[in-house]
């Protein structure tokens, strides 16, 4: 008798769709969209260094140039929220019916706050018997 051959099992068959990735599906944005979230994603870091460095960590130097790039950010969004026909929500008017930046006028939220917490008192005592 002829001796035995060792038997060994078939390889698993893999259909060609499994075998291969997947293409990602086309981007539906279009070009001054995916502008906008780039800006958008670099003022975020922006943001966050900063308030990093608010919280008391100390920043190395790079951080720290990347912070100094913030007004150049702002200014390459409004540029975009231009051509898309946006406004600039970093905009807001004052009382005067000037606009200024936002980012720069911090004693108006202040003030807006304070403005809630005393119609948040004024309440308590309508509702006091």
């Amino acid at each position: 008798p002829e001796p035995m051959a060792a038997w060994t099992p078939p390889a698993p068959e893999v259909p060609a769709a499994k075998a291969a990735k997947p293409a990602p599906p086309a981007s539906t944005l279009t070009e001054i969209e995916k502008k906008e979230l780039k800006w958008k994603k670099k003022l975020r870091e922006v943001e966050a260094l900063e308030q990093r460095r608010q919280g008391g960590e100390a920043l190395v130097a790079k951080q720290l140039e990347k912070i100094a790039t913030k007004q150049d950010i702002l200014a390459e969004l409004r540029l975009v929220w231009k051509e898309m026909g946006k406004e600039d929500p970093t905009l807001k008017p004052k009382t005067k019916g000037n606009w200024a930046d936002a980012s720069d006028d911090e004693s108006a939220s202040e003030h807006h706050h304070e403005d809630f917490e005393d119609s948040d008192e004024e309440e308590e005592v309508a509702e006091a018997p």
